[in-house]
């Protein structure tokens, strides 16, 4: 008994521990990890636009000069950026397919918040090409 209880917490202890510093993002292997966790919660259970800062990393380090952003979070990029949607603005997102660049909230992308719920699933037939903190997804859309 007790070494099914030390298997366990060892494995308990290695996926809090491997989520670092992406805390808001965790969830178990049933569900399949953080990267899986959009599917199950989301809006201010997940993404709270805690990685923002990450993707200014993102973008300086792959030396991107154009992209566009529909971001579920309350700060301000300090960098130049073309908004598709912004949470502080009450401006309808701009749904059409898009090309280029684009990173998307995982809140968006899965529709919630939004009054039309389905604005960004033509994001979905294409394959992200990173993620940033597993809250921000990265396409590029030819």
């Amino acid at each position: 008994f007790y070494i099914i209880l030390i298997i366990l917490g060892g494995w308990y202890l290695f996926s809090s521990l491997s989520i670092y510093p992406h805390y808001l993002a965790y969830f178990n292997e049933f569900v399949g990890g953080p990267d899986n966790g959009y599917k199950y919660l989301i809006g201010a259970n997940l993404d709270w636009g805690q990685d923002l800062k990450g993707l200014e990393r993102y973008i300086k380090e792959n030396e991107i000069n154009n992209i566009k952003l529909a971001y579920f979070g309350h700060g301000n990029p300090s960098y130049d950026i073309e908004f598709l949607k912004h949470y502080k603005t009450n401006t309808p997102p701009n749904c059409s397919p898009q090309k280029g660049i684009i990173a998307i909230s995982a809140t968006y992308l899965q529709g919630v918040t939004l009054d039309n719920r389905t604005c960004f699933q033509w994001l979905k037939k294409y394959e992200p090409i990173d993620k940033i903190g597993h809250t921000i997804f990265i396409y590029n859309v030819t």
